[in-house]
């Protein structure tokens, strides 16, 4: 498991992404769109992820049946 201020790091790398690909489309443009705009900065920036990422959520430790789906996975943690 990775500290605190590791997290924190990735955290703000991830969210400097977030901000630059909002100041440069701005409000009101569908989701798909930010996504991939999203990917192009995460790209460019150098920092991994995978898109879509599906997982099993867990209840009271046991994996459930159903699928969920996440936008990113950054940096396998965040």
């Amino acid at each position: 498991m990775k500290d605190a201020a590791e997290l924190k790091s990735h955290v703000y790398d991830i969210v400097g992404a977030l901000h630059s690909v909002h100041d440069e489309l701005g409000p009101g443009i569908n989701e798909y769109c930010y996504q991939e705009a999203l990917a192009m900065e995460l790209s460019d920036r150098g920092i991994p992820f995978e898109r879509e990422k599906a997982f099993h959520p867990r209840y009271k430790g046991r994996p459930m049946d159903a699928e969920y789906r996440i936008d990113f996975l950054c940096k396998g943690d965040v």
